[in-house]
């Protein structure tokens, strides 16, 4: 989990909205099914599998009370050097931050 980028607007009286990307990776270590012919056609599905039981997990979450929830804006996925395959989802949310408020 990483990458959080936000881009803030002033609402007044020391009150800010963010806009805000984070960035989740599932990496998956695949050197021991790295083709259909290999027989190992099942691992390829459980990957997936993975990968949709994480979405779902985080899909609405809410982090925080002044935060909305997680909603999946860009997913994709890649293979690294030695086998590895990642899936990678950006989900957006809002943050509302009164911290600046004076007491």
């Amino acid at each position: 989990i990483g990458n959080i980028d936000a881009d803030w607007r002033d609402q007044g009286l020391g009150n800010q909205k963010g806009a805000a990307l984070i960035t989740v990776r599932l990496a998956i270590d695949c050197y021991d099914d790295t083709s259909f012919t290999s027989g190992t056609y099942g691992k390829v599905r459980e990957r997936r599998q993975m990968d949709l039981k994480l979405y779902k997990t985080l899909q609405r979450f809410k982090s925080a009370r002044c935060a909305t929830p997680l909603v999946r804006v860009k997913s994709r996925d890649y293979a690294l050097p030695g086998y590895v395959k990642v899936f990678e989802t950006t989900y957006a949310f809002t943050i509302n931050d009164n911290s600046g408020q004076s007491l």
